[in-house]
């Protein structure tokens, strides 16, 4: 009776897209822990980073983590200097009208 209640929900259910879902987590997970904890150790790296949460805690990546909130998780974080902060006042500029997607885009779109 159990699977019959459940059967409509597992139907709708793609194995490929739960290969796909895990994959890309078990790449975000290594890929977070190559930067924490690479094989050189006289690389500055962000050894006592909380790596996992990066991947397991947020549900998407298209957000800001802010100081407060990297240091939560263990990054080693500071404000960037005044030539720094040039350059990316600098680059802002050419930045602005630039279009981005997240996600498959299935169909070209036809302008009026």
């Amino acid at each position: 009776m159990a699977a019959q209640i459940v059967q409509p929900v597992l139907d709708k259910i793609d194995p490929y897209d739960l290969g796909a879902f895990q994959l890309d987590a078990s790449l975000s997970i290594e890929y977070c822990r190559r930067i924490c904890e690479p094989d050189d150790p006289s690389k500055k790296t962000q050894r006592a980073a909380n790596y996992r949460a990066l991947v397991e805690k947020y549900p998407a990546h298209e957000f800001i983590i802010d100081a407060k909130e990297a240091t939560s998780l263990g990054l080693s974080v500071c404000e960037p200097d005044e030539t720094v902060n040039g350059l990316f006042d600098s680059l802002r500029e050419h930045l602005d009208g630039i279009q981005h997607y997240v996600g498959m885009i299935s169909e070209r779109e036809e302008t009026p």
